[in-house]
C-alpha cells in the first residue's frame, strides 16, 4: 500500500450503499407534544367560530321547512272551507262519541288521501324531539269545538266574515307542553295561559287565513306575556 494514498471501501456488487443523512432522507420525526397541542388549539378555535354559523343555518332551514308546512296546511284549510260552507274544521269534535276527533284528522284528507293526524306535516322540524306527532296550535276563535250533542261551544265566523284574512291567524307554532292546544287572545281574562311556542330563535311561525305564513318575534302589551297576534278591539283573534 502506498503511504498517503486514500483507501477506498470496496462495495460488493448488488449491495446498497450506506445512506448518508438517514434522518434527512426519511423526513422529520413525529410531532412534538407542543406542536400537537398547537394543532388541537387551532382546531378548537376554528370549531368555535364555525359552530354558531352552522347552527344558525340549521335553524333557518328548520324555520323555512316549518313555514312550508304551514302553507300546505293553509291550502288544506281553504279546500276544507270550500267543501264545508266556508267554515274551518272544529279544533275538537265530541259529536261522534268515543274519543274526540281533532282538527288534524278532519284536515288530513286534504293533505293527502291516505294521510292521518300523524302526518309529518303537522310536526315542526324545530320540535322534532317531542313525543307527540303534532306541534301547531289552532285559533279557537275561528275553529271552536263540538260538544257530544253536535252543537258548537261558541259560534265561529265563516271565512267571508273575516275582513282581513292576511292579518287574521289560524295556526301558530305551539309551545312544548301545550302543543296542539288552542291559543287565544291575551286580552281575554278567562284564558291565562300562552300556548304560543317561540321555537325559531326568538320567533314563532304564523299561518294566516289567506294561507300565507310569517315569522314574528314576541311583543308585549296585551295584558300578560308575549303575543304575536294582530288583535281587534274585541277578544277575538281575527278581524
Amino acid at each position: 500500500m502506498i503511504q498517503g494514498s486514500v483507501m477506498k471501501r470496496i462495495i460488493p456488487i448488488g449491495a446498497c450503499p450506506p445512506r448518508r443523512n438517514a434522518a434527512k432522507a426519511e423526513g422529520r420525526g413525529p410531532f412534538t407534544l407542543i406542536e400537537l397541542l398547537i394543532v388541537i388549539t387551532i382546531i378548537a378555535i376554528l370549531t368555535s367560530l364555525l359552530l354558531p354559523s352552522l347552527k344558525k343555518s340549521q335553524d333557518l332551514a328548520k324555520r323555512i321547512k316549518c313555514m312550508g308546512n304551514l302553507r300546505q296546511i293553509g291550502n288544506a284549510f281553504n279546500m276544507y272551507c270550500q267543501d264545508y260552507n266556508s267554515y274551518f274544521p272544529s279544533c275538537l269534535d265530541y259529536s261522534q262519541g268515543g274519543s274526540p276527533i281533532w282538527w288534524q284528522s278532519k284536515l288530513a284528507y286534504y293533505i293527502s288521501p291516505k294521510a292521518t293526524y300523524t302526518h309529518p306535516i303537522y310536526r315542526c322540524p324545530s320540535q322534532a324531539d317531542i313525543l307527540i306527532n303534532y306541534c301547531y296550535a289552532i285559533n279557537t276563535c275561528l275553529a271552536y269545538y263540538h260538544k257530544a250533542d253536535g252543537t258548537l261551544v261558541r259560534q265561529v265566523p265563516p271565512v267571508q266574515r273575516i275582513t282581513k284574512p292576511s292579518r287574521s291567524s289560524i295556526l301558530i307554532d305551539g309551545k312544548s307542553g301545550y302543543s296542539n292546544y288552542d291559543y287565544r287572545s291575551r286580552t281575554d281574562p278567562a284564558y291565562t295561559y300562552c300556548s304560543i311556542g317561540f321555537v325559531h330563535g326568538n320567533g314563532a311561525n304564523i299561518l294566516y287565513v289567506d294561507a300565507h305564513a310569517e315569522n314574528h318575534s314576541p311583543i308585549t302589551g296585551y295584558g300578560y306575556g308575549p303575543s304575536v297576534i294582530a288583535q281587534s278591539s274585541s277578544t277575538c283573534l281575527y278581524e
